[in-house]
């Protein structure tokens, strides 16, 4: 034990300091993310429902009731999916079961990333390990372990997938290929966007075929590539009412677009300008995504024409970067 800390201290160390961190705010302070409207459709999604009064636009509770014992594979659902299966129907499912496992997910990633990074990197390792745990332990994305919204499986796939990569390339053992291929199609499967990150991923695994030395290492990155181009192309096909809705009204032709008039007209969106920059939850924007013309007048709306109509409204599309990298997430104790 001794030896292995003298060989890992650096990972050690840091894995220590982020594990607490996330002890403390998914368990301890019990952070959660606030609802914006999204969280009944996502909880019927995995067979699940609002089992103490949390929908609206409060925070999260702290459990969740089982409404079928159904299992869904998709990435996106597969921890809560799995916990659940211990469960029997309607009863509540600690939020605390699902967050651990994102929580050993991600400090298991830091581990190994610290780990391949710190090899060869002696008088910047502090500053290293420091800027990491910066980052991964970062409470407004931590929160989101104790949310089932897609973010917080993404971050949890994401942290370990990236630390397998570098142990792949460090030490060149397929173990590491194998846990990179793991989290990797797991990551690239569970959103839109994750989805999008995921097709780089894919060319980047692409690439480093022609850096391993092993014919075993570069066939499995090479089948690699391929699954998480796959898992990508599933995700980037998947578009909830709640997507489309904020992806527009929210989003490209938000009320402080001055052109979200011709952006719902190139849309094909006709008559709905009063929606723009209203709130998922609000009545009149419920009504509407529950009515039978939603998917008549949202047909057109995919990732695709989505950035189409950023890539024609470029100051917009800056505009709403500056928002988000100046916005941070609001975090409050769950009841």
């Amino acid at each position: 034990m001794t030896n292995f800390f003298k060989s890992n201290k650096y990972a050690c160390i840091t894995s220590a300091i982020v594990l607490v961190v996330m002890i403390l705010t998914l368990f301890c302070l019990r952070l959660g993310v606030a609802d914006n409207g999204y969280l009944t459709p996502r909880l019927v999604s995995m067979g699940l429902y609002d089992a103490e009064g949390a929908s609206g636009t409060g925070y999260y509770s702290g459990g969740f009731g089982v409404a079928d014992k159904t299992f869904n594979a998709k990435p996106s659902d597969l921890v809560y999916n799995f916990v659940k299966l211990f469960f029997p129907k309607d009863t509540v499912v600690p939020t605390a079961l699902p967050a651990l496992i994102y929580m050993i997910f991600a400090v298991w990633g830091v581990f190994m990333l610290v780990k391949a990074l710190t090899s060869d990197m002696k008088g910047n390792n502090i500053l290293l390990c420091a800027l990491i745990v910066l980052i991964v332990a970062d409470t407004g994305y931590v929160s989101y372990f104790n949310t089932p919204y897609e973010c917080g499986a993404a971050i949890a796939y994401f942290i370990p997938m990236i630390g397998a990569l570098f142990m792949a390339i460090r030490y060149e053992k397929l173990r590491d290929i194998i846990i990179f291929a793991i989290f990797g199609i797991l990551f690239a499967g569970t959103m839109p966007q994750s989805g999008a990150i995921g097709i780089f991923v894919a060319l980047f695994a692409f690439y480093l075929v022609f850096n391993q030395k092993k014919i075993l290492n570069k066939i499995f990155f090479a089948i690699c590539g391929v699954l998480v181009v796959i898992s990508s192309i599933f995700a980037l096909n998947i578009m909830t009412d709640g997507d489309k809705y904020n992806s527009v009204f929210y989003g490209v032709a938000s009320s402080d677009n001055p052109a979200c008039s011709a952006v719902l007209s190139d849309l094909k969106i006709i008559g709905k300008d009063e929606l723009c920059g209203k709130a998922y939850f609000e009545p009149e924007v419920q009504e509407f995504i529950t009515s039978p013309e939603f998917d008549g007048v949202m047909r057109n709306v995919t990732p695709a024409t989505v950035a189409k109509m950023y890539t024609k409204n470029t100051q917009h599309a800056k505009n709403m970067l500056k928002m988000a990298s100046k916005s941070r997430f609001l975090s409050k104790k769950l009841n």
